[in-house]
């Protein structure tokens, strides 16, 4: 990579957004160890156990009515903000398995199909190194949706006030909120406590979302 990068021009070290998205999740881990609780995002829907949320201070998506219909119009509200030449990131902080692999490949092979853009999605926190700065760092081309859940346990991590799970929140908050700062087009998706419950679910919304 050193080597390309010279080739192009490039420092391929240069990562300032990738950077930012720690900060971002250290500043909210200290809230945490200060309040007991992390901040939260304003959920617009809620459907068979997944919630769709945006960031507090985002007025460009709206919510009308209650349940599917609800979860459905936010769902074909934010996919219709996909203009020629976008792409659509699918960004999901969960446990990597392949049947998850799977029902995520089905969701952006129907939205590559029906809104013709390319789509790209990455286990976090791990795609903040790579794809993570292109969100941020690069053109106002991105369409996002953040994948998280509630289904883990909080293990303990020793010397420190939080555990695994919060500290994978923190992680998908601090994404998400370097996202919000450069007005990117992003929703948050909460699987909830069945993730593999919720992914079905989120792919048979997306289906009637997009017909």
């Amino acid at each position: 990579m050193p080597i390309a990068g010279q080739r192009l021009g490039i420092d391929p070290f240069d990562q300032p957004n990738v950077q930012e998205s720690k900060d971002n999740t250290k500043a909210l881990l200290a809230a945490f160890a200060k309040d007991g609780k992390l901040p939260g995002l304003k959920e617009l829907a809620a459907f068979e156990g997944i919630t769709i949320s945006v960031a507090p201070e985002d007025a460009t998506l709206s919510a009308s009515g209650t349940g599917r219909a609800a979860a459905v119009g936010l769902l074909r509200a934010h996919l219709g903000r996909v203009k020629p030449g976008d792409y659509v990131a699918i960004t999901q902080y969960i446990d990597e398995q392949a049947r998850r692999d799977e029902t995520i490949l089905a969701i952006r092979t129907e939205i590559r199909d029906t809104l013709k853009v390319a789509t790209t999605t990455g286990y976090g926190p791990r795609f903040l190194h790579s794809t993570g700065q292109l969100h941020k760092g690069g053109s106002d081309a991105g369409v996002f949706i953040q994948l998280t859940a509630s289904d883990g346990n909080d293990v303990p991590i020793p010397g420190e006030p939080f555990g695994y799970a919060t500290l994978v929140t923190a992680q998908a908050l601090g994404d998400f909120q370097s996202l919000a700062k450069r007005h990117r087009r992003a929703i948050n998706v909460n699987l909830g406590s069945n993730v593999d419950k919720g992914l079905a679910t989120l792919k048979d919304l997306l289906a009637d979302a997009l017909k």
